[in-house]
């Protein structure tokens, strides 16, 4: 790791995303993934909406771990 100098929270925060990436685990978002149903009150362009949130975080998530393996 490199020692960096960051002056205000904003750049901290960003350095911080960098390094530890989302709070969300690959193994989480697998079973939150996998657990997916329509809700009660939720129309199917809502239940869309939210697989497809679900599935691009996944995607993300696996993207940036493969990455990772690479460097």
């Amino acid at each position: 790791l490199k020692r960096k100098t960051v002056s205000t929270f904003d750049e901290l925060k960003k350095e911080l995303e960098a390094l530890f990436g989302k709070s969300e685990s690959l193994i989480g978002l697998q079973i939150e993934f996998n657990r997916l149903q329509q809700k009660p009150e939720e129309d199917v362009t809502e239940f869309v909406a939210r697989a497809e949130r679900v599935s691009m975080e996944l995607v993300e998530v696996i993207l940036s771990t493969t990455n990772d393996l690479g460097d």
